[in-house]
């Protein structure tokens, strides 16, 4: 670090070496888009070369890094929806095209993973921001407190919220509410009686 705040492009080439993937990566998961993904983390790596002044804990780059990366991507998003504004106005209405089309979950590992990428694009960026922090990153509720500069529950909120969208789109069942098993069902249709009582209201999904 003394060499890199000393002007040594040769040591700050090892930083991009040692994060590079690690940013790519992450930002791919932010913006879906594999050339404004590079685009971020070079804008994210320029940034971090010109403030390394401002890292007051060289055992805090990683997170240094995230954060400016992750701030990038939400000043794109937010030009990007001013630009999505525009656009809409002059398309009075007209529907874009969806980008990947609708997978089964059933279809392999590399479809899952579409389907997963594409329904994080679909949660507000903040949500995605701590989605992406808390489980690809494995960083902790407070770590991602300090790095944001947002309150940690407000933060558990988001990530709820993000969880349930999630699990929406996917079709995921939370574990407390998981289809039962062959001999569960088995067990219960033993013990039902032949007939169902209506109950008179249908269940309310969000």
């Amino acid at each position: 670090m003394a060499r890199c705040l000393a002007g040594d492009e040769e040591a700050f080439a090892r930083i991009v070496d040692t994060y590079g993937g690690l940013l790519l990566r992450t930002a791919y998961l932010l913006v879906k888009d594999e050339e404004a993904a590079k685009d971020l983390v070079q804008e994210a790596f320029f940034l971090a070369w010109k403030n390394m002044a401002t890292l007051r804990d060289p055992a805090l780059l990683r997170s240094w890094l995230l954060r400016i990366l992750v701030n990038q991507a939400i000043s794109l998003k937010r030009q990007l929806a001013r630009q999505a504004a525009l656009l809409r106005e002059r398309l009075a209405g007209e529907e874009p095209e969806q980008l990947l089309p609708k997978t089964s979950l059933r279809e392999g590992r590399v479809e899952d993973w579409l389907d997963v990428i594409a329904a994080l694009q679909r949660l507000p960026v903040k949500q995605r921001v701590v989605l992406v922090l808390f489980y690809y990153h494995r960083l902790t509720m407070p770590e991602i407190a300090a790095m944001l500069g947002v309150a940690e529950n407000t933060l558990r909120k988001r990530l709820q919220l993000a969880l349930k969208k999630m699990r929406r789109l996917l079709q995921i069942r939370p574990p407390d509410q998981q289809a039962p098993t062959a001999n569960e069902e088995e067990r219960a249709d033993a013990d039902a009686p032949p007939f169902q009582i209506a109950s008179g209201r249908e269940e309310q999904h969000e």
